[in-house]
């Protein structure tokens, strides 16, 4: 892969933070390219078998365990930003901050995300990332007060232990049920009328509205 080779040759420097960034950008056509062109999972197994190299996994890349579906992360486009954060690209690489690199995405990172680039690129990712945060932290909290098994309510307590131990006042049952409510408008305001996904965002906000929704995760589980 030309991409590859152009990786490894480029030195890793702040005076190539936006090189590299056009690098990620060059990855993820073509990433989406071939996800495009091989769609069947047997095909996939062709790509797994033929095709990969471990190397590639240096870009961020990977081969999906059990679909050997293609895959890519923004490994590049964070190590871009490491290198200098303040690029003419800066309203797409300051999105890696969010994602970072643990289970639970950095909700606190993404609101600054938000406030720096209210139209970002990454503006609808940030705030459906954060629906989806509050609507954990909700169901984990309400899991936490019903939960009889000391060992599960550890498990939760440990997942979002950041929000619910460090920052008690954003732990209230009510104020997360209130914030993913908040978000999840934001999503539906965000997304355009032939968004496939509208229905699903519309049923999670009226069944946080109605206080019924399942405690299952989007971020953290057994």
């Amino acid at each position: 892969m030309r991409i590859y080779d152009e990786y490894e040759s480029m030195p890793k420097t702040p005076e190539n933070a936006e090189n590299l960034f056009l690098l990620y950008r060059r990855l993820e056509k073509a990433a989406k390219h071939a996800q495009a062109m091989y769609p069947a999972h047997s095909e996939y197994v062709a790509i797994s078998n033929c095709l990969w190299d471990d190397k590639f996994e240096k870009l961020g890349m990977g081969i999906g365990h059990y679909s050997d579906r293609l895959e890519f992360s923004m490994k590049l486009m964070a190590e871009a930003h490491r290198l200098n954060p303040h690029t003419q690209y800066r309203s797409y690489t300051l999105y890696t901050e969010v994602i970072g690199t643990n289970e639970v995405p950095n909700a606190y990172k993404a609101k600054l995300y938000l406030n720096e680039f209210p139209q970002g690129p990454y503006a609808r990712d940030a705030y459906k990332l954060l629906a989806d945060f509050y609507h954990d932290l909700y169901a984990a909290l309400r899991s936490m007060e019903a939960e009889p098994i000391r060992e599960r309510r550890d498990m939760i307590f440990f997942c979002y232990e950041d929000y619910i131990a460090k920052h008690p006042k954003d732990a209230k049952l009510e104020r997360a049920r209130k914030q993913a409510i908040y978000y999840f408008g934001k999503v539906l305001a965000a997304a355009p009328p032939e968004d496939p996904l509208r229905p699903m965002y519309a049923d999670e906000l009226d069944t946080l509205r109605k206080r019924d929704t399942d405690n299952s995760y989007h971020f953290c589980d057994d």
